[in-house]
């Protein structure tokens, strides 16, 4: 089952025009899991409203959480934040929310749909008035949650790290916010680069995300090619079986060390295609040995798609 979320682009007040940038939320807590269902008190399910704000673009299928509920119970309690904490930070949002709800989800949209579908007649929850601060705060708490908890598609986590950069106002605070690095975060908004076919792809898994967020970084006109590229090289390596396959192109050759009188470093060396050029040999070395031979070879936009592809083997 589907719910569709209110849009994330109305979460938060206008980008800043220039004048005072907007105050910075608070710092939030950054728990990679929800707190084990104990003591926690119970509220009748209809009385805790979905948040119309939640960052993912839909609450998927949550046919499996449902049977698990109806099997096990509750396992896991659902973050709250009260009516009144969740309009004043988003005031002539009532509507939405509907009259009766005595409190708003922070955590825990799929948890409160499965459990009514599950005809769980009450839900256990935590109250925490502090992650409703204000609008960003909000925002903040969700995506953090969000992320720990691997909960997002990969287009709406890219789209809801965009949005935190606007908010926070740069990648880096967003990688602060996150306690991730900068690579970790402009690998994932790399997707919002991607012309909306192959963003689709994304979405329907016919583009793996790895490849996607390397794809992202290249012009837009060199993307379709670099997409059926990737996807002829994943259909290779599912016939070639695992360990067979190298889908990142040809296996690099080495130049034979031969006798020189140069060190062993200088006999060592691998080849470095270019296109409509012969093959330039890099030696190995240190990493600024290395780094000095690259920018030697590769133009200033190469190096950049390079950094990228190294990022996302550290963060794989």
């Amino acid at each position: 089952m589907s719910r569709r979320q209110g849009s994330l682009a109305n979460l938060l007040p206008p980008k800043s025009d220039g004048g005072t940038p907007p105050k910075k939320p608070a710092a939030v807590s950054k728990s990679a899991a929800p707190p084990v269902v104990g003591a926690a008190p119970e509220v009748a399910t209809t009385l805790i409203a979905f948040n119309p704000y939640n960052p993912r673009e839909s609450l998927g299928d949550v046919a499996e959480l449902t049977a698990s509920m109806q099997e096990h119970g509750q396992m896991q309690v659902i973050t709250v934040v009260t009516r009144e904490a969740f309009l004043k930070a988003h005031p002539h949002t009532e509507s939405e929310i509907g009259p009766d709800a005595l409190y708003v989800v922070v955590d825990g949209n799929r948890r409160r749909l499965a459990g009514e579908m599950a005809g769980l007649a009450k839900l256990k929850y935590v109250v925490d008035d502090s992650l409703a601060e204000t609008a960003e705060t909000m925002l903040v708490s969700a995506l953090i949650t969000g992320i720990h908890h691997q909960s997002f598609e990969p287009i709406d986590e890219a789209r809801a790290i965009e949005r935190l950069v606007d908010v926070l106002g740069s990648a880096a605070e967003v990688a602060r916010h996150l306690s991730k690095t900068p690579g970790w975060v402009s690998q994932r908004r790399a997707l919002l680069k991607l012309v909306p076919e192959l963003q689709e792809e994304v979405k329907s898994g016919a583009l793996t995300v790895k490849a996607a967020r390397t794809i992202g970084t290249l012009p837009e006109n060199e993307q379709p090619k670099a997409a059926a590229e990737a996807r002829a090289a994943r259909t290779r390596d599912k016939a070639a079986g695992p360990g067979k396959a190298r889908s990142s192109g040809e296996q690099p050759t080495r130049v034979p060390a031969q006798a020189s009188t140069g060190t062993a470093d200088e006999q060592r060396g691998t080849t470095l295609p270019h296109a409509g050029t012969a093959a330039p040999t890099m030696r190995l070395g240190t990493p600024q040995e290395i780094a000095t031979e690259l920018a030697q070879h590769l133009a200033p936009a190469e190096l950049e798609v390079l950094v990228e592809i190294l990022m996302s083997k550290i963060e794989a």
